[in-house]
């Protein structure tokens, strides 16, 4: 029974796997020619960057170089760009605390769910070193220190009082045209592991730096599609947690079964 309550956590795990990777090859849901290309998409994105370094609310980027044809790991569906991670999300840039705020580190995040739900509120005077990165709501947070833990967040709702996060973190806006979910999908999906892993320096901490984390690759689909990718993943990993309830319900029945034939046996 044990070895099959195993195997059966080892399949769901598998099955988590294998839909973010068919969601991020475009294999999940069907393409609509009716959608706005990624390539327009691209076009909007780097016009919003455009209007916030002239507003003053991001710094200007260098030009990152295009992705060649040896750097994807797979073929992407027509309507599909691949793209550099940060050629379509920013940061927020850093400051350091000067009231009280809210404190993001790597122990605040459930990984599980994707969310932050540990923060601490802290004074500006207890502020640790660490606490410099800006974010505000819609956000994805990564952690660039040991990045195979995958400690991923997304900033649903606000946060009061304000966050600040670790500098462990890369900090992700999308302008509203790459979905957080669908960021939160990619970074997670196992061809991100492995190119992140490729990338990892380090012994002791291995982490990723700002440098090569800015060059990763990123398949990106039309905005209309990466929409209907995440409502798909999360039917499919609501089903998956259905499933690890129902394994989890069936192991607690067997144990007090254990148990209360044991009582009687005494």
């Amino acid at each position: 029974a044990y070895d099959d309550d195993s195997f059966l956590e080892d399949t769901i795990q598998q099955l988590r796997q294998t839909i973010l990777n068919l969601a991020v090859r475009g294999n999940l849901v069907p393409q609509d020619s009716n959608d706005e290309p990624a390539s327009e998409l691209l076009k909007r994105i780097q016009a919003e960057k455009e209007r916030l370094v002239k507003a003053g609310e991001i710094r200007k980027e260098n030009l990152l170089p295009r992705v060649e044809a040896d750097e994807t790991p797979f073929a992407s569906p027509a309507g599909w760009e691949w793209v550099r991670i940060r050629q379509v999300t920013s940061d927020r840039g850093q400051a350091t605390p000067d009231n009280d705020f809210t404190y993001i580190d790597v122990t605040a995040i459930n990984k599980e769910v994707g969310r932050v739900t540990d923060a601490k509120v802290l004074s500006a005077s207890d502020a640790p070193s660490r606490a410099r990165k800006l974010v505000r709501t819609g956000d994805v947070l990564y952690s660039c220190v040991r990045p195979y833990l995958l400690n991923i967040a997304v900033i649903e709702s606000d946060i009061v009082p304000s966050p600040i996060a670790s500098t462990a973190f890369a900090v992700l806006n999308g302008f509203g045209l790459v979905l957080s979910k669908y960021l939160w999908i990619v970074l997670r999906s196992p061809f991100m592991v492995e190119c992140v892993e490729g990338k990892m320096r380090g012994q002791a901490y291995p982490a990723i730096n700002d440098s090569d984390f800015a060059l990763l690759p990123l398949p990106l689909p039309p905005l209309a599609e990466q929409q209907r990718i995440v409502a798909k993943v999360d039917e499919l990993m609501a089903l998956c947690d259905r499933l690890e309830a129902a394994q989890a319900e069936r192991e607690s029945r067997r144990d007090r079964l254990a148990a209360a034939s044991l009582h009687r046996l005494n």
